[in-house]
């Protein structure tokens, strides 16, 4: 024992006061004691208190608020809060203030001093029904303070009953009627109801089922994109590079050249084909690549004269519409009472929803202290015409143009959209279209067009959609065939 308490004893040499003792260990109790020493004697002081260093409490979450008439009732969550190296305690602050007389908790500073414990809720009481609360937890050690994020909330008495008379089913969307409210007593300042709807089947957080996407299509689409913004940067790279060019010729043009010409034909010294004796300019060739052990397998190697012209490896982002459905959404950290949409009065719309499929909806009237549900409806069935749709992308091809469009159509199969498009100046209507992109063929090149599209379904057309901007089909020349007109337009300039 006496060898384990000498190794737990440590000293330290100062000059002055304060002091700061590090590397120590949190939830560890120490007792320290000041020695004064010179060459004659010492003296010790007599022992502290304990102390224990702690780490900064973590931030406490309200999960839930619950209630009952002149009391709200608070869960929340503090994980490792009261883990050794923490030892928190909690306080909670509410405004207005609260009259200690109605506190089943002390008050201490304007500040509730609640169980050191989180497993049971807080009990606020005394309360006025109707009026709202702001409500902050903190949890409090010796070395800080962490607080929850603010919440409001107000107790009240319970609501009435509901009735739900009738739904109206409409395009991508039910409706019920405006005769929900059949008490007046729902906006009395002791009970400040709010409804709550529950769908069978559930409402789609993200519709199921939009303009249709195809992947092949799109990826073209990408692709064609890619090479057309390839084809502008070498044109304008070229003809930078020409003005260049022709702006050191002018400077230099009359003035005698400097250095000795090679002879046609000498050793080590390459001849232009088609050149014709000394003085012109020579132009140099790059020499064949030669294989490299760290090449890719199956991979081709590319000239340095030639990567500008190789084709993109990749390209660029889809933009979001074009993204799958039904990626994962972040995780809620509301309050459990705050996570169901809320909606104030009546008449209460639903949407959107997928037309062709089967509803049925109830109501909830719902305050902190009770909630009344009606039965459910009978089913109803949404339907209507599709959506206008909107164009968002067209690519000039030889003769056609790709074009992408998108329609919010929420439907089954039985009232899914079809697609027509037209082309202004006027050409062969492109039908029976179901999905994005579509390629339109028939169009003349050189001739600028515009587009516009309509949705139909069994219920109807859709308004046709705005015009495009203009596109105009060209023929479509090869990269490397470009580079050669202009490597040929530059020689005959210059020369």
């Amino acid at each position: 024992m006496s060898e384990d308490k000498e190794k737990r004893i440590r000293t330290i040499t100062v000059k002055g006061s304060p002091v700061v003792f590090s590397k120590l260990v949190n939830g560890e109790d120490y007792i320290f004691t000041v020695r004064t020493c010179n060459q004659v004697t010492s003296s010790t002081s007599t022992p502290s208190k304990k102390v224990t260093p702690l780490k900064l409490p973590p931030k406490p979450r309200i999960t839930n608020i619950r209630g009952k008439p002149n009391e709200l009732l608070i869960d929340f969550s503090c994980p490792n809060a009261k883990a050794k190296d923490v030892q928190a305690s909690f306080e909670v602050i509410v405004a207005p203030p609260l009259d200690e007389e109605s506190q089943v908790y002390k008050l201490k500073e304007g500040r509730l001093m609640v169980p050191d414990d989180d497993s049971e809720p807080i009990r606020l009481c005394g309360l006025v029904n109707g009026q709202t609360y702001k409500i902050i937890i903190a949890s409090v050690n010796a070395v800080g303070v962490s607080y929850s994020e603010p919440e409001s909330a107000y107790p009240s008495l319970a609501p009435p009953q509901p009735q739900l008379v009738s739904v109206e089913a409409g395009n991508r969307e039910i409706t019920t009627n405006d005769k929900l409210l059949m008490f007046d007593s729902y906006d009395d300042p002791q009970i400040k109801a709010w409804f709550e709807v529950e769908l069978l089947p559930e409402q789609p957080e993200v519709p199921s089922l939009k303009t249709q996407i195809d992947a092949e299509a799109w990826e073209e689409m990408e692709k064609l994109g890619a090479e057309t913004d390839k084809v502008k940067k070498l044109a304008k790279k070229q003809h930078k590079s020409t003005k260049s060019k022709v702006k050191n010729k002018t400077k230099t043009k009359g003035k005698p050249s400097s250095g000795k010409t090679k002879k046609q034909g000498e050793e080590g010294t390459p001849t232009p084909l088609g050149s014709s004796g000394e003085g012109e300019e020579k132009h140099e060739e790059s020499a064949p690549m030669s294989p490299s052990l760290s090449a890719t397998p199956g991979v081709e190697e590319v000239a340095p004269h030639m990567r500008r012209l190789a084709p993109r490896s990749r390209l660029r982002k889809k933009s979001t519409w074009a993204k799958e459905l039904g990626e994962d959404s972040v995780t809620n950290e509301k309050p459990l009472f705050r996570r169901a949409k809320r909606y104030a009065s009546s008449p209460i719309r639903i949407s959107p929803l997928n037309n062709g499929e089967e509803y049925a909806i109830r109501i909830k009237a719902v305050t902190l202290t009770e909630t009344k549900i009606t039965d459910f409806s009978k089913g109803v069935v949404p339907k209507g015409v599709p959506p206008m749709p909107k164009i968002v992308k067209l690519i000039p091809r030889q003769n056609s143009a790709m074009i992408a469009f998108e329609c919010n159509d929420y439907a089954t199969e039985e009232y899914r959209a079809k697609y027509e498009i037209e082309s202004i100046p006027p050409t062969i209507t492109m039908k029976d279209c179901t999905s994005s992109p579509i390629l339109f063929k028939g169009l003349r090149n050189g001739v600028n067009y515009k587009f516009t599209v309509c949705g139909k379904n069994k219920e109807g057309r859709s308004q046709w959609s705005d015009q495009s901007e203009g596109v105009t089909p060209l023929m479509v020349c090869n990269a490397l065939f470009i580079y050669f007109i202009y490597f040929i337009y530059i020689q005959i300039f210059l020369l």
